[in-house]
């Protein structure tokens, strides 16, 4: 019996379980892992469906990330790893917070279903054999982690996580700082061990918001309801046209003023987000109008002609969850409130441009390559562009932005989970 460069003797099959609301999806699956050398063991809509039909547990389980039994990823993830089992998130869903939960749960990886079945079965082969899967959509997600990063992870750590990426090969990463490429390795493997190994205890404080409040929040808001507003601005006809656009925006407008105090004295009942224009009749400034509303409501977004970027970056720094243009069209405008309506950041372009007139947050938050992606995306260079240019993957130029788009919120804008649950849980009782 010999072994192959994995570690495989021959003739030694990996199993294999698949977990996905999609019949179609799931045995295509079957079908493409048995075509590699896996052995299906069991493939189910549900973990637990799947693991009372599995005769023993598999070494690795392909795991959507959202069931339709509205089961939490954390918490399938736990019992997967319970059981025995090595578990890669095979998903098409693009949500951070879901991704982060499941590998501190314990989850070994990150593959999205747009990658090769070559690139998800060599995931398979290097866990069966305990081995680490360090592929750019894993490392990314602790990346994207700025709390762990900051409090967890040394100087050096952090560079080679950012480096890597930002899409540089683990050998280019290990040319850039001066290293041997089996040392990045094992200071990629490190960080791993660090994230898996977190405290996962919540503290009974923050236990009412877990995440399936905000999920809730989040896909109500994406179906039919309507998003409650207030808006400030000083032009009457920019008022009507909220109240003329409201069913085709998806709006409920709470109360509508020329000033905040006027707009506050109207408001009756719990209101989402607030529309405010930059310059109003009584002189008040951006910033303190940011902040008083941030008193009353979930989100404020700034809605302006653009024409005055020092006030705009005044109001972002107070809080403001991002900026859309007076000439943008409906269709981008209901986009970026239902966006914020749900705590999530807004990356059109305005708002990436009044970022990068933020010389103090560029220079000390953000890494060079951060910054040099965030300069040509404020210059409408086309990704593909900005990808050549830099020498990266068009989509860790991407990846890039959203991180500095969650840097800037983590640092001017309060997204916690509690705040939207405590604001959304008022309207249903208003």
């Amino acid at each position: 019996m010999t072994m192959d460069t994995l570690g495989f003797f021959e003739g030694e099959i990996v199993s294999v379980a698949i977990i996905d609301d999609h019949e179609a999806i799931r045995l295509g699956l079957e079908q493409a892992c048995e075509d590699h050398g896996f052995r299906i063991l069991a493939s189910g809509d549900t973990v637990d469906g799947v693991l009372s039909k599995a005769t023993r547990p598999p070494q690795v389980v392909l795991l959507e990330m959202e069931l339709d039994d509205g089961s939490r990823v954390s918490d399938n993830v736990k019992k997967l790893v319970a059981a025995g089992s090595a578990v890669v998130i095979f998903s098409t869903l693009n949500k951070p917070r879901l991704l982060r939960a499941a590998l501190r749960a314990g989850a070994s990886a990150i593959v999205p279903k747009s990658q090769t079945m070559d690139e998800v079965a060599d995931a398979i082969q290097r866990l069966a054999v305990g081995r680490t899967v360090n592929n750019l959509a894993t490392v990314a997600t602790i990346d994207a982690d700025l709390a762990f990063k900051e409090a967890k992870l040394s100087p050096r750590e952090r560079e080679i996580l950012s480096l890597f990426t930002s899409g540089l090969s683990l050998k280019q990463v290990a040319t850039a700082i001066g290293i041997a490429t089996g040392t990045a390795k094992d200071y990629l493997d490190q960080i791993r061990l660090k994230y898996s190994n977190l405290d996962l205890v919540v503290p009974p404080a923050i236990e009412p918001f877990h995440l399936p409040d905000l999920r809730r929040i989040r896909s109500r808001s994406q179906a039919t309801e309507h998003i409650s507003l207030l808006v400030i601005d000083g032009n009457e006809s920019v008022r009507s046209d909220f109240d003329k656009y409201r069913e085709k925006i998806g709006i409920e407008i709470v109360a509508s003023a020329e000033t905040v105090d006027g707009a506050l004295f109207q408001l009756k009942k719990a209101c989402r987000v607030a529309i405010l224009d930059l310059s109003l009749s009584d002189a008040s400034t951006p910033a303190e109008n940011v902040k008083r509303l941030l008193e009353h409501v979930a989100a404020v977004l700034i809605f302006s002609d653009g024409s005055q970027p020092r006030l705009l970056q005044s109001a972002l720094r107070a809080g403001a969850a991002g900026v859309v243009l007076k000439s943008t069209e409906v269709q981008d405008l209901a986009l970026a409130l239902r966006q914020v309506a749900t705590g999530l950041v807004v990356k059109n372009h305005e708002t990436v441009v009044a970022i990068n007139a933020d010389v103090k947050f560029k220079t000390s938050r953000l890494e060079p390559l951060e910054r040099e992606v965030l300069e040509r995306y404020a210059a409408e260079v086309p990704p593909s562009e900005i990808a050549t240019e830099l020498k990266i993957l068009e989509a860790s130029a991407s990846h890039l932005l959203e991180r500095v788009r969650t840097k800037f919120a983590s640092t001017y804008w309060n997204t916690d989970p509690r705040r939207f649950y405590r604001f959304w849980r008022t309207e249903e009782a208003s």
